[in-house]
């Protein structure tokens, strides 16, 4: 961390490595201006104590610039079901620096349509067998109703940049 803070130019201030349970961040109330949370919530269970964490350490009018996965089937912490409570959390501590947009279901980039799937290559042919099995995959699920294989993982990212909600209306 230390080498790519040496790197990466954040302007006036400074860019400080910190490791920290997430669940309760080792930084004083109010004593940050950004906090970058990228693919985390997804992976801890208690993620509204997570979101009231990093409300808590941002200074008034302070950004959260976030992602995180929603793992379409349910296989994963953070399922459908739980999107709802993600969303109330954000909700109660933060509001949309941009404007929400909606993507129509098929144009969502997952694991199934993305040039890096979830699921490796196994070999030299699977680069060119790929289209007819995505073609087979997608006929085998409209058979069995829409269901997926079992154990497989459908996930969707979810992302933003928000801003504590305590802070003035105008954005920059």
């Amino acid at each position: 961390m230390n080498r790519a803070v040496s790197r990466v130019s954040a302007g006036d201030g400074s860019v400080t490595p910190l490791l920290s349970d997430a669940r309760s961040i080792a930084l004083e109330t109010e004593s940050v201006d950004c906090v970058y949370c990228v693919s985390v919530l997804e992976h801890v269970p208690e993620f509204e104590r997570v979101i009231f964490e990093i409300a808590r350490i941002l200074r008034r009018g302070g950004l959260l610039v976030l992602t995180f996965d929603v793992d379409l089937r349910g296989n994963w912490e953070l399922g459908p079901a739980s999107y709802g409570r993600v969303m109330d959390a954000l909700e109660a501590s933060f509001r949309p620096v941009y404007p929400e947009m909606v993507v129509h279901p098929l144009r969502v980039l997952n694991t199934d349509n993305s040039i890096y799937p979830a699921y490796p290559s196994r070999s030299i042919f699977d680069p060119l067998l790929a289209p007819f099995k995505r073609s087979l995959v997608f006929a085998h699920d409209r058979l069995r109703g829409g269901r997926a294989p079992l154990g497989r993982v459908l996930a969707s990212t979810y992302g933003a940049c928000l801003r504590e909600n305590g802070s003035p209306t105008e954005d920059v």
